[in-house]
């Protein structure tokens, strides 16, 4: 991405050979938000990773390894293909939607938008420039357009860019007492953390390529994060994105050698460096192996150790990565619930967006199970607007 651009707080997006009937559109950054790290959550419940259905009628979504209960259970979408599906009859009530997204037909926005699945809000869009000759993609605000357009994978990515290079405006003061402003770097670690920690390594070999591939600024990404990360951190998210770890079988020899390394951990560097090579460096079913005879022989949770020898980064992406080992829907609850308390609607709509057509159902159950309320009430006092009434219908309110 050239200078003027980046100066300019904004990145094109290709539009990839399945989005090729939408125009190119440039989207604003968001504004910075709070980097806060919750207190981690209990781990009461294990899980397999399975495989999604590859659905005809949503394409956006390919074969890709996401937890569940168990390896047989279903996944629990919240917003599915509408039937009857008439993408002429959608962009005609959609005709009235001519002021922008708070215009004279608002409820027509919701009805139509939050209703379809990805794949036909773009059936819609295309008969919508067939039939007015008008992109309806430019009535939408930024977030709103990468939320209703965007293919998830590719909205990921797009998110991701715009954690890693994150800028805002701090106050610093002259020698003579006065003060000034300026743009400093400042990486939204949450966000590249829960991006990259919460994907199964098929999702992120996807993720790379269309941050690489699909992103008109085409940079490297894991160089991006050698870049604008350090230390620990930039160790184990390197690992994961360069598909380092070892998917052999699970040796129980093994197993025993490194529970006794962990048994001997004094917290210093090198055995912060073998925890870190543990979960950046062995398959899910491995370290999740580790841990349980970890935990049988010591009577010690493994993220207890993770609690005691890590801090701030690097103890939040090594919990978040094994718990969405555990139970990836009880990541996002807690990933949600911090995003409410912190009006970080960013967030929210990343994960309400890419979810609500796989496991959105099953992580609403798990909100309302650890904090008593439903998601749902959740969104209604934090979030406002069009957004609001978008986020409630892909949660499946059929109030919305």
């Amino acid at each position: 991405m050239d200078k003027k651009s980046e100066s300019e707080g904004k990145l094109n997006v290709d539009v990839t050979e399945s989005d090729s009937r939408l125009e190119d559109v440039q989207y604003d950054l968001p504004p910075s938000y709070d980097q806060v790290m919750d207190q981690p959550s209990n781990i009461s419940r294990k899980i397999g990773w399975c495989v999604d259905v590859d659905s005809a009628e949503c394409p956006s979504f390919q074969t890709s390894a996401t937890p569940c209960m168990d390896r047989n259970e279903a996944l629990s979408p919240t917003l599915l293909p509408a039937v009857p599906f008439d993408p002429d009859e959608d962009c005609q009530m959609l005709k009235s939607f001519s002021k922008g997204i708070f215009g004279t037909d608002e409820k027509a926005v919701i009805g139509v938008m939050g209703k379809r699945t990805w794949k036909q809000r773009l059936d819609v869009c295309e008969a919508y420039q067939n039939r007015y000759g008008k992109s309806f993609t430019k009535k939408l605000s930024s977030s709103l357009a990468r939320v209703l357009i965007m293919r998830p994978q590719l909205y990921l990515a797009y998110d991701l860019y715009e954690a890693i290079h994150h800028t805002e405006t701090r106050s610093s003061s002259n020698s003579d007492g006065s003060t000034y402003s300026e743009t400093v770097h400042s990486p939204l670690h949450r966000n590249i953390i829960e991006i990259i920690c919460s994907r199964s390594p098929e999702e992120l070999k996807d993720l790379k390529i269309r941050y690489e591939n699909e992103l008109k600024s085409k940079n490297d990404l894991i160089k991006e994060i050698k870049k604008y990360t350090s230390g620990k951190l930039s160790m184990l998210l390197n690992m994961l994105l360069t598909e380092t770890r070892d998917f052999v079988g699970i040796n129980e020899q093994k197993v025993q050698v490194d529970v006794q390394r962990l048994n001997q951990c004094d917290g210093s560097v090198e055995d912060k460096l073998f925890i870190i090579n543990l979960f950046g460096m062995n398959s899910v079913p491995y370290v999740e192996r580790v841990a349980e005879v970890f935990q049988v022989q010591t009577r010690t949770h493994i993220s207890e150790l993770i609690g005691l020898y890590f801090s701030k980064n690097n103890k939040e992406a090594l919990l978040a990565l094994y718990e969405c080992m555990i139970d990836r829907g009880s990541y996002y609850a807690n990933a949600l619930r911090h995003a409410m308390t912190k009006r970080d609607m960013d967030t929210i709509l990343r994960i309400v967006a890419t979810t609500c057509e796989t496991d959105l159902g099953r992580i609403k159950n798990l909100y309302n199970q650890r904090y008593q309320k439903t998601l749902e009430e959740g969104i209604d006092k934090h979030a406002s607007g069009t957004t609001k009434h978008i986020l409630l219908a892909f949660c499946g309110n059929p109030r919305s």
